[in-house]
């Protein structure tokens, strides 16, 4: 998360989709079944991401990353100017 969280403050587009491309797989792939969380909520959005995702929006970078675990329906809209 911390290179996430770098990269929204250097305006890094590129590490930021792929560190958040690997949160997410990594929640689906580890998180969702070691936690057995199977048929919550967090089996199927993945907050931490859809809370960073908003954030690297708010500053006016690009979200490029497509996942089941992200919904687009919850991302905020790009502000303009």
């Amino acid at each position: 998360m911390s290179i996430i969280l770098h990269s929204i403050l250097t305006g890094d587009e590129e590490t930021l989709n792929k560190s958040l491309a690997l949160q997410l797989e990594f929640h689906q792939k580890s998180v969702i079944p070691s936690e057995d969380l199977w048929g919550s909520d967090e089996a199927y959005i993945c907050d931490e991401a859809v809370a960073l995702a908003n954030l690297d929006i708010r500053y006016g970078l690009n979200v490029m990353v497509k996942h089941d675990l992200l919904p687009e329906g919850l991302l905020i809209q790009p502000m303009d100017g």
